[in-house]
């Protein structure tokens, strides 16, 4: 009569919503602010305020490195409960600090997009912009790392994650450097439409929330 175990097996299962992993520094750990206003916790609240339900996992690590993090990606990916719909890349920032060679930068982050793509995780990478008072002459070389990586490798990219925040004192801790939570919460806001678009597009069990 269609209403035996068959039947009730073709029900489908509740889908997930999409999981993000924003995996970098201490610009998405939430160097300096509780848990619940750094940049994974807010990019969740400004996904849902455009009615988009994600999970948004934390893998900040404050002064971690390319190389840090091409050692971490793997463990990291690896104790999951499942693969993530979408990768937000952001490292590079502490390699500026420590003087790394752009090559070096290259080569990790490189590495790291090869690995995200190779698994089929989509990726979404940040740049990074030289906060008030630190310029190093070869700041050029690394910004135009990120850009090249991701025309190379045809990943997701925004270049100004930091605009309007890494120049404006109110949106910055004392130290003149990391995001206070209204920076943080102005990150968030920058990359929450792409963020939503790249969910919508890859086709991931996306819930609207009730109006």
């Amino acid at each position: 009569m269609g209403n035996g175990p068959t039947a009730a097996s073709e029900i489908a299962a509740p889908r997930q919503p999409p999981l993000v992993l924003a995996f970098g520094d201490s610009l998405y750990a939430g160097y300096g602010v509780p848990a619940a206003r750094s940049f994974p916790a807010a990019l969740q609240q400004a996904l849902a305020a455009r009615g988009l339900t994600a999970e948004v996992i934390n893998a900040g690590v404050s002064g971690e490195t390319t190389s840090g993090g091409l050692r971490r990606l793997g463990p990291t990916l690896a104790r999951l409960k499942r693969t993530p719909d979408l990768v937000l890349l952001g490292l590079g920032a502490n390699d500026v600090f420590q003087l790394f060679d752009p090559a070096v930068t290259r080569r990790n982050l490189e590495t790291m997009i090869i690995e995200l793509k190779r698994r089929g995780i989509p990726v979404m990478l940040t740049g990074i912009t030289a906060p008030q008072g630190f310029q190093h002459p070869y700041f050029t070389r690394f910004e135009v790392v990120f850009a090249d990586l991701a025309r190379l490798h045809d990943v997701a990219f925004e270049p100004s994650f930091l605009a309007g925040v890494s120049t404006d004192r109110a949106m910055l801790l004392p130290d003149g450097i990391h995001p206070n939570a209204a920076g943080i919460a102005r990150m968030a806001d920058r990359v929450a439409p792409q963020v939503a678009a790249m969910i919508e597009q890859e086709g991931t069990s996306v819930s609207t929330l009730p109006r």
